[in-house]
This record gives structure tokens, C-alpha cells and sequence, in this order.
């Protein structure tokens, strides 16, 4: 009977045992990613990055940020008149002096509080420069 031919095939001990023989998704492959990829975050040097008020010379980079995301549809898109008119209310993340993050906080008069215009520069995001952009508030 064809049933008892492929049978053995579709048991998940017969997955699992294909998975571990292959690699990449077998539980020790995916335990030994994970341990190493906290290796690499915890051996980042991440004392060189500073959160700051923001700048007007800062306008060029905040814009650049807030335009990559807002086409992402990730945040609102805003103009750069709006940028310089609320400057006052982004912080920046920079490292060795190149702002890597930016965030705004917009209070409303009811005493609630967004969060507007976060973004990361590619390639230094998950770096924890989001978190630190939060605790400056």
C-alpha cells in the first residue's frame, strides 16, 4: 500500500530527525545562533553613542530619517518647515557625532504625550538607540 510507504516520511519525528541531520533549524543550530548573536550584542561598543537635544544643523539628517520612514509608512511624513519649527521637541542619537536616531515628543493639552517622527539610520538599528531615545523624556 502506498501509505505504508511514505508514512515514516510524514511523522514529525521524521521532520525533527531531518532538521537535525540538515542543520539551520534543528534546536541546537538555532540555540547556538541565538547564544551567539547575544555574544555580538553584548561585546558592542555602544559607549561612543549619546542622546542629545536636537540642533538646526541637525535639520538635514532629521529629515532624511523622517522621510526614509514615513515612505516605509512607518511614521507620519513631515515637512521640513515643521521639522525646524519643532526642533525643540526631537532628541537625537549620535555616534562619534553622526546623529544615527531621532524621536519627538508632542505634548497635547489634555497632558497626554506621543511619541513622533522615531527612526533609525539603516544599519544601526536594534542597537538599543530607540530605548535610549525614550528614557531622555
Amino acid at each position: 500500500m502506498i501509505e505504508n510507504d511514505v508514512y515514516d516520511i510524514l511523522t514529525i519525528e521524521s521532520c525533527l530527525e531531518k532538521r537535525n541531520a540538515l542543520g539551520g533549524v534543528a534546536p541546537q543550530q538555532v540555540a547556538y545562533a541565538v547564544d551567539q548573536a547575544e555574544k555580538r550584542l553584548t561585546a558592542r561598543d555602544n559607549s561612543a553613542v549619546k542622546v542629545r537635544s536636537a540642533r538646526l544643523t541637525d535639520i538635514d539628517a532629521l529629515e532624511s530619517m523622517v522621510a526614509y520612514w514615513a515612505n516605509l509608512g512607518e511614521n507620519l511624513p513631515r515637512s521640513r518647515n515643521e521639522l525646524v519649527r519643532d526642533i525643540g521637541s526631537f532628541a537625537v542619537a549620535e555616534h562619534h557625532g553622526e546623529v544615527t536616531g531621532c524621536a519627538s515628543l508632542y505634548v497635547y493639552d489634555s497632558g497626554l504625550a506621543e511619541i513622533r517622527s522615531l527612526g533609525v539610520e539603516a544599519g544601526w538599528q536594534g542597537q538599543g538607540r530607540e530605548r535610549r531615545l525614550f528614557s531622555t523624556w
